[in-house]
């Protein structure tokens, strides 16, 4: 009796398993993809010798580095794209303003402070 439930389990998993893999072209080699990255992941930070609670937290602490990386990203790497951008094609810091001085105009100078001309 113990012997059919194997088969039965097998064959469960087996059928599941090709209707995953029988699609043919870009979703199977997607899948495929997927599980690869997913066994790399699992080799090399070891989470195969942990406890489930212990790999659930050691996954919520590196989403949450990943999170705080990108959201670092998304903040200041654009300041730092104008800053190069600046530096290696000589943009001046203040086009419009040095463009649309006349006399009698506040304009603001590199320490910060207003300068009336």
């Amino acid at each position: 009796m113990e012997h059919s439930k194997i088969n039965i389990d097998n064959s469960y998993n087996s059928r599941r398993q090709d209707d995953v893999t029988r699609c043919d072209g870009p979703i199977r080699r997607l899948w495929t993809l997927l599980r690869w990255l997913h066994l790399q992941y699992v080799l090399l930070t070891g989470i195969y010798v942990l406890e489930p609670w212990e790999a659930a937290v050691l996954n919520c602490i590196l989403v949450a580095i990943l999170l705080c990386a990108l959201y670092t990203t998304c903040i200041f790497l654009p300041g730092h794209v104008v800053m190069l951008s600046r530096f290696l094609f000589r943009v001046p810091d203040d086009v419009s303003a040095s463009a649309s001085s006349s006399p009698g105009n506040d304009v603001q100078s590199s320490s910060g402070l207003a300068v009336t001309s």
